[in-house]
């Protein structure tokens, strides 16, 4: 039987080594995992049809957070991650000396240091249009939301995120939801040279960017999207060209409007967006 809810949720945290103290990771870009459990603990109590990917240490999380709600549990590992698809491809390009040159904070960002960085963000469509073809639990709507998004919030807004926020978002899902942001500056795009990124998006400038932390659609709009999406990956990672999904999502969404239902953030805060689908005041957000 169909599930009442109409929202699979898909979700996920892998510990790519964010939390070490090397010394070539810029200290701003550092979180302990705590970061990414303490948010994913809160996601699991959502009452929803939900997907988590997730290492197997931390499999029992999910499933004593879950009890007896509708779970699909996908256990991933460095090797999984080292088989997406352009894995050679992003380690070649991101330890060249071209690509780090192109911002100071470039080479000591996780994008530059973490082999499995990039792996892992670039990989949250094929995980999303996996689970809407898959639709073990027949809803018509599928959405990906960042494990660890909620450790970027406010208590207030935690206590106050549910499944109902969720169900709020079918408003959206029309076509592919993103949620964007104003971007105005610097010479690349998360990485990827801001001309090169103007040109894919067949615009003189590129003034907003696709946020990834919250994103998706119904069935046929994530399949539409998602090989678009995985066309388009190919095409600049053999060009040389790289930043991570949301460059790919935003070219895409400036290429193909028609597919796209974008919501702008004025100041680029997803938690701003949250509070008002919970209905409520976003001031210590």
């Amino acid at each position: 039987m169909p599930h009442p809810e109409a929202v699979t949720l898909v979700t996920g945290i892998f510990d790519v080594g964010r939390g070490s103290p090397w010394k070539f990771l810029g200290s701003g870009f550092r979180r302990n995992f705590e970061f990414y459990t303490k948010s994913l603990k809160c996601i699991l109590e959502f009452d929803l049809p939900m997907v988590v990917y997730i290492e197997k240490k931390n499999e029992s999380l999910v499933r004593e957070a879950r009890g007896g709600r509708p779970t699909r549990i996908v256990v991933i590992n460095r090797e999984d991650l080292e088989d997406f698809p352009f894995y050679e491809e992003i380690q070649r390009i991101r330890t060249s000396k071209a690509w780090r040159s192109q911002a100071k904070w470039l080479g000591n960002s996780p994008q530059g240091q973490l082999a499995l960085y990039n792996p892992l963000v670039l990989s949250k469509l094929y995980w999303l249009h996996e689970e809407s073809q898959l639709n073990v639990f027949r809803t018509p709507y599928f959405v990906w939301l960042d494990g660890g998004i909620l450790s970027h919030f406010s208590r207030s807004l935690r206590n106050a995120m549910n499944e109902k926020v969720f169900n709020h978002l079918t408003v959206f899902l029309d076509k592919f939801f993103v949620l964007t942001y104003p971007y105005h500056q610097n010479t690349e795009i998360h990485g990827f040279e801001r001309q090169a990124c103007a040109r894919y998006c067949r615009t003189d400038f590129v003034d907003r960017v696709c946020r990834g932390g919250l994103l998706g659609g119904s069935r046929a709009s994530v399949e539409k999207v998602f090989a678009l999406y995985d066309a388009m990956l190919r095409e600049t990672l053999r060009n040389g060209f790289m930043g991570t999904e949301e460059s790919i999502l935003t070219i895409l969404s400036f290429r193909f409007p028609e597919l796209f239902h974008v919501e702008p953030l004025p100041n680029g805060d997803t938690a701003t967006f949250f509070a008002r689908m919970a209905g409520i005041e976003n001031s210590d957000a």
